[in-house]
This record gives structure tokens, sequence and C-alpha cells, in this order.
């Protein structure tokens, strides 16, 4: 079945398809899609993603209702012949199990590909026809005039925001229409309330506390804000280190807290320099043992957040690497605000 972005949220809400293609070249609604697919499959019991490479092992695994349930995800340029074979041995499949249910599949297969224009999306080929019987294809074009506003509405209502039309207003004037920009926007104001079950409303200065142009900051007062679990603060440093691409000393200095951590109140001597700074070690000291050991069990976790944080800069995947770096800074924050002040 063919949808299109402003049905999207439908979609989502609906039936369960054993077949997804979201094809689009606006990088920043392909994530947003991807991600609120994958978060209502998530919702209905399958993990992952998990990413598939090989397209001719792509429809490998057979149905099971015992088998572990994932979402794999193909990136998919252009059809091969042995891809276009694998589908229809596939969807033949899935026609002789025309009676079970979508959510009881082991597997349900999400495929990512470029913009589809709208003679290829009304005039389909073979392969577009296996997905359309079978599944659920979603053109996704970038929304203009009042559909852009209405794109504003339903992004920052997956994210529980309540926004004033004035506000609306605000974000769309302020950010030139760039959805980057708008997207990242209701990320980070997502994070300040770090709440997945309730509707937040964002007071007016705080919109424009994140709009407007920020002093400048360093890496180090990035650390001691987060030390100190000011979140406001936290939310504009790495916004303005981010906007004057330092996310590599980001990086660099997240990994530099994580050693000292490792290293319990003795910090190395290679590390020890660079927090030097008295409001860093007057804040980390106030650390006792208990609480250190107790981020050390997080820190694998961290760490390995921050690895795929490193890929994802070095591959210059920007809106990947500043959504991971809010996520890691949320995370690390929330932990020590449980630990110290609960």
């Amino acid at each position: 079945m063919l949808f299109y972005l402003d049905q999207f949220k439908t979609l989502i809400q609906g039936k369960i398809y054993p077949l997804y293609l979201l094809s689009g070249d606006e990088a920043t609604l392909l994530n947003s899609c991807q991600e609120q697919l994958y978060g209502y499959l998530k919702q209905q019991g399958f993990n992952g993603p998990v990413y598939e490479n090989d397209a001719t092992q792509l429809f490998s695994a057979q149905l099971s209702l015992f088998n572990q349930k994932e979402i794999i995800v193909h990136k998919l340029s252009k059809p091969t012949a042995d891809f276009s074979l694998a589908l229809t041995q596939y969807t033949n499949t899935l026609s002789l199990n025309a009676t079970l249910n979508p959510k009881d599949y082991a597997k349900i297969y999400v495929l990512l590909t470029g913009k589809l224009d709208k003679k290829q999306a009304k005039n389909k080929n073979h392969f577009l026809n296996c997905l359309d019987t079978y599944g659920a294809i979603v053109t996704i074009w970038p929304p203009e005039g009042l559909k852009l506003k209405k794109w504003l509405s339903e992004t920052a209502d997956y994210f529980k925001i309540k926004l004033s039309e004035a506000q609306k207003n605000t974000i769309l004037n302020n950010l030139a229409n760039n959805l980057a920009d708008i997207y990242q926007l209701l990320k980070i104001i997502h994070f300040c309330f770090n709440s997945q079950s309730h509707y937040q409303s964002i007071s007016d200065d705080l919109l424009q506390g994140l709009l407007c142009h920020q002093p400048e900051y360093s890496e180090q007062n990035l650390i001691e804000a987060l030390l100190c679990c000011d979140a406001h603060k936290v939310t504009r440093i790495s916004r303005y280190l981010y906007q004057h691409q330092k996310i590599l000393l980001i990086i660099w200095w997240l990994t530099q807290l994580f050693d000292w951590w490792q290293a319990g109140l003795n910090p190395r001597s290679g590390n020890a320099a660079y927090f030097g700074h008295s409001s860093l070690k007057t804040r980390a000291q106030s650390m006792d043992r208990v609480i250190l050991k107790a981020i050390n069990i997080k820190l694998p976790e961290w760490q390995i957040c921050l690895f795929q944080l490193d890929l994802y800069a070095k591959n210059s995947q920007s809106l990947e690497a500043e959504y991971l770096v809010n996520k890691l800074l949320f995370n690390i924050m929330q932990t020590i605000q449980d630990l110290v002040y609960d």
C-alpha cells in the first residue's frame, strides 16, 4: 500500500506490515520516519534494528512463531535480479501464510532507498508491486507551507512536546525552514525534559535560549555542567560546540572523564593535567567510592556509545552524531543525578 509523508502518523498507529519501503532523499525526514517506525515496532515486541548488507541473504530467515522477533534493515541502491528473485520467493511465502498475524512474524523488513518520483510510485514495476501487495511503501518528500507546520506539530507530538502556535511560528522563522535544525531542536528539548511518558510545555525563555546565539563555550565548560547536572547549560554548550564543529573534542573530553572514573580517586598521570581546573576537580572528587563504583557499572555501555559516536563523527554522519551525543550526555547526567542527589 502506498503512503505519503502526511499519512505516516496513521501508518505507525495502524496494522503492522511484514515489509516497509521508505523512499526519500531528505535525510532528516528519512531518519525521523525510521526512528518513529522502529519505535512503534519495538512497542509490538520486535528487537533491532539489525542491518543486513547482503541482499541475497536478506529474506533467508524462515517465518516462525518461536524465533527472536527482529527488525531487519537493508539499504537498497538498485534492485538486482538476485534481490528481485529473493523478494518474489519471500512474498510467495507470505501468500501461503496469509492468515498469520504480522505481529507473529519473526522478521519485519525495512528497505531504505532514494526518492521515487511520482511516476515511479504510481506506475509500479514488479519490485514495487510485490511491496505494494504485501507491504507499505512510504514516499517521503519535504513538506512546504501548511504541511511544514503540520510536520512540526506531529514531530513535536512524537517527542511529547506541547508547542503553542506562536512557538511554532518562532521556530519556523528562526530556523528558516531547515528541517535538520528543527528536528534536532525538538530532540534537544525532549532530552531536557528527559521524559517519555508525559507531555511537557516549554517556556518561551527556554525556547529563545536554544534559538539565540550563545556566548563562547569550551569543552571544559561542558564537563563542568555535566558533573553539576545542569540540563539547560549542557544543552546550550553542547549545541554551541557542535555548531562550531567540535564534536571530536567532546568525544576526547568524555574519554578522559571515563578514564578518570575508571581510575577512581587516583587519576592516571597522562590525564590528570587535563582535569586541573578547580571546578572540575572539586565536583568530580565530591563523589565517594560507592558512587564511583556505581558509575563504573554504566561505563561499558557509555564507552560503546562513545565508540559509535566516534564512527558517526568520522564518517560525517552529522545528524546521527548530534543525536547520539545528546543522548549520551543526558544519560550520564541522569545517572549522576540519581546517585548524588536522590
